[in-house]
C-alpha cells in the first residue's frame, strides 16, 4: 500500500484519465480498504500479534516477487517502474521492500503486545 501511494498513484490517475470515473473510484478504494479493514479489525477484536507469523510475510515476498521477476523478464515490460530487473539495482530495491515490510510487521506486534495486554490488566 505504502509503494503504491508514495510512487504509483499519480502515474495511475494519469493514465485512468480517459476512463469512466468510476475506474478511479475503484482505484480508491481498492488501495484504502485494506489499510481500513486492518485498522477496523485492529480496534475492534483483542488480538495481539506474533513474531513469528513474520515468516509467512518473507515467504509471500519471495514468491511475489519471483513472479514479478518473471512477468517482467517475460513480457518485457516491467510491472512497477522501479523493478525493471535489469540489473542487481531491482533486487536490492526489492529486498528493501520485503525487510520495510517485515520490518513494520515487527512494529505493530510490539504496539498490539503492548496495547492489547495494557488493556487486560486494567479489566482485572
Amino acid at each position: 500500500m505504502t509503494v503504491y501511494w508514495g510512487s504509483l498513484h499519480q502515474m495511475t490517475l494519469v493514465e485512468y484519465a480517459d476512463l469512466p470515473y468510476i475506474a478511479t473510484v475503484h482505484t480508491y478504494v481498492v488501495h484504502s480498504a485494506p489499510a481500513i479493514t486492518f485498522l477496523l479489525n485492529f480496534l475492534m477484536t483483542d488480538i495481539v500479534m506474533k513474531h513469528s507469523h513474520s515468516l509467512v510475510l518473507l515467504v509471500f515476498g519471495l514468491l511475489y516477487g519471483t513472479v514479478n521477476y518473471y512477468e517482467t523478464v517475460s513480457s518485457g515490460a516491467p510491472l512497477y517502474w522501479f523493478l525493471d530487473w535489469k540489473d542487481m539495482t531491482s533486487v536490492y530495491i526489492y529486498g528493501g521492500l520485503v525487510a520495510s515490510v517485515i520490518l513494520c510487521y515487527h512494529v505493530l506486534v510490539v504496539l498490539t503486545k503492548s496495547m492489547k495486554t495494557l488493556g487486560k490488566d486494567k479489566r482485572a
